[in-house]
């Protein structure tokens, strides 16, 4: 995904920050001098906390400037979720980033990031296709079944009427020993 672009605010606040971690230098320098060589406890830690007064706010600023700049969530309307679900029906289903890049406003990545949205929200499925592209699989819109999910509802089906038929014998046992 792209990242935001930092601006130069935070450049400034990393220069100034910079700045400031640099100049409490001197102050830790002088502090150590009085502390350790001139044995001057009172003046030697007065000299490291002068330095660290200067130093913090140094050091926040260098690292609000150089963090990684936070990334607006992308906000999905209505008029986004219904395009994405015309494509999906459209495609008997299946959809990839790309096709809902095509037919949107939107990049790659950003459709990518909708389709993640969709399927956190459990309205799709994602699998990896053919040629490793990732598809996203909305079942609402699926007209017709692949072999393979045709074999496993087929499946589910005759278990399914397997354990009914397996119950009402039972039942029919029980009854008949009364």
């Amino acid at each position: 995904m792209d990242a935001p672009k930092r601006d130069a605010r935070h450049w400034i606040m990393a220069f100034f920050g910079l700045f400031f971690v640099l100049f409490s230098l001197p102050c830790f320098a002088v502090g150590f001098d009085l502390l350790f060589l001139d044995a001057d406890l009172a003046a030697g830690v007065m000299g490291f906390v002068i330095g660290a007064m200067i130093a913090s706010p140094g050091a926040l600023l260098l690292y609000l400037g150089l963090r990684k700049p936070r990334r607006k969530p992308l906000e999905i309307d209505e008029g986004l979720e219904r395009v994405v679900l015309g494509l999906a029906h459209r495609n008997e289903g299946e959809l990839t980033a790309s096709q809902l890049a095509m037919a949107s406003r939107l990049g790659v990545a950003q459709a990518q990031e909708v389709l993640e949205n969709f399927e956190r929200r459990n309205l799709a499925v994602s699998t990896i296709g053919q040629g490793g592209t990732m598809v996203f699989h909305f079942p609402e819109f699926k007209t017709t079944l692949s072999e393979e999910e045709d074999f496993m509802q087929r499946l589910n089906q005759s278990v399914d009427g397997d354990a009914r038929s397996v119950v009402d014998v039972h039942a029919y046992e029980y009854e008949e020993q009364d």
